[in-house]
């Protein structure tokens, strides 16, 4: 049988569609290998292109790639995604010749097909949104991630995912339901429901449905116990999806919300349309509405036009809201957005220094959180024999719980701990 490794970079909705090609390639008769590509007659490489740090990492993948197949140790080598998106497929030949197949992101479920034939596809955006060979999944057997749109109607003026994956796609809510209902059998427990804007879903399809309704109707999936929202825009989040949170005992109490700054000439400049009083409205909608509820945030430091006051003010923004956690990323200029053109008033070093004081605050918010978290009782989802994850805890981005048993514990089950301690987002506990 033929073998392929595979490797994929950048964002769980990147990782869906690595999930799709691989089914893709077991279709055409491969078989999935792992630890060394050096063990396969394929390589495949799905990339992100988002930002110019993911542009080089993807570039150094292929450059190793194509060391080992001039040295005989990998017969082809097949790289999609938004890397050949975004530079397109001419480009990419000529740096590496030795590539065998390019395909964009809407190949990456066809690209066994494509290597069959040898031939690249040209990038295309738009293309289908469900796989008809399905999944093979990378994820822990109890995760999976549910893609239920694609692509962005938004504008923000710092963002190439619009030009780079296409407008807004979403799945019908049928398809949605089947795909978990598929994943359910297939031992997931837990879905982390992902798109570029998860608060945009149905927008663009007949009779508009929504993400709440969506959610009602995915609690009744049997075999699926918890059920996570990433990615949600705060000027679409409204009451209606927060009861449903609250009423639905399998949707976590956990909400992903980037927020990218709380100034209001630093949102305009990005292009969000909401300041900081509806952003403090917002938040403190979802606290009172869903008891318990855990926010997760990011936020870019250095935008252009940023001032040092901006950057002190978002640090005092973050101690006082006391998110659950959150991520910061450096300003990165990217050619083909918006923000290209503006005047770069902050030096990259000057946005890293900012960056650091951000998550600085916000490593003080974390202790006070973890240490309110001592004495109480929470479900943990484990992960491995010892690691699991609370409900404030999305996969491999926020925080884990190192639990302690005197029985053998089973990764995918449920199991009642007591935190006895907690570093930061680190905890330990005793199961109960």
């Amino acid at each position: 049988m033929k073998k392929v490794y595979a490797v994929s970079l950048g964002c769980p909705k990147n990782l869906t569609d690595s999930e799709e090609a691989l089914a893709g390639f077991r279709a055409q008769g491969y078989a999935l290998v792992s630890g060394s590509e050096e063990k396969a007659d394929a390589a495949f490489l799905n990339t992100c292109g988002f930002l110019k740090s993911s542009v080089a990492e993807a570039k150094s993948h292929i450059r190793r790639l194509a060391a080992l197949k001039r040295a005989g140790k990998i017969r082809k080598i097949v790289v999609a995604g938004c890397l050949v998106q975004r530079l397109g497929v001419e480009k990419l030949s000529a740096e590496f010749p030795e590539v065998d197949v390019f395909a964009g992101v809407s190949a990456t479920a066809v690209s066994a097909d494509l290597l069959k034939a040898g031939e690249s596809a040209a990038p295309e955006a738009a293309g289908a949104l469900c796989a008809p060979a399905g999944r093979l999944r990378l994820t822990l057997p109890h995760t999976a991630y549910l893609k239920i749109a694609e692509g962005c109607a938004n504008n923000c003026s710092y963002c190439a995912i619009p030009s780079i994956r296409g407008p807004l796609r979403s799945k019908p809510p049928a398809h949605v339901l089947a795909e978990a209902r598929a994943l359910a059998a297939s031992g997931a427990k837990e879905l982390v429901l992902i798109a570029q804007e998860s608060t945009a879903y149905g927008r663009d399809l007949p009779g508009k449905p929504s993400l709440p309704r969506l959610l009602e109707r995915l609690a009744r999936v049997r075999g699926v116990e918890w059920i996570r929202v990433l990615y949600a825009r705060p000027e679409r989040l409204d009451e209606n999806l927060l009861r449903v949170m609250a009423r639905e005992p399998k949707i976590c109490k956990y909400l992903d919300i980037p927020l990218q700054h709380c100034r209001d000439g630093v949102l305009k400049a990005m292009n969000r349309p909401y300041g900081q009083e509806s952003i403090s409205r917002k938040l403190a909608m979802a606290r009172r509405l869903v008891p318990g509820i855990a926010l997760r945030t990011t936020f870019i430091s250095g935008f252009p036009g940023e001032t040092a006051a901006d950057s002190r003010a978002l640090e005092r923004f973050i101690k006082k809201e006391r998110f659950a956690s959150l991520g910061v990323f450096a300003y990165s200029r990217e050619p083909g957005t918006a923000a290209y053109s503006l005047p770069q008033t902050v030096p990259p070093a000057e946005a890293r220094r900012r960056r650091a004081a951000l998550l600085r605050a916000q490593d003080a918010v974390a202790a006070k959180l973890g240490a309110g978290m001592v004495g109480r009782v929470f479900t943990v989802l484990m992960d491995t024999p010892v690691m699991g994850r609370t409900y404030m805890d999305a996969p491999d981005i926020d925080g884990f719980v190192e639990v302690s048993s005197g029985r053998p514990l089973q990764p995918g089950t449920f199991v009642r701990v007591k935190i006895t301690s907690a570093r930061g987002y680190a905890r330990k506990g005793v199961a109960v």
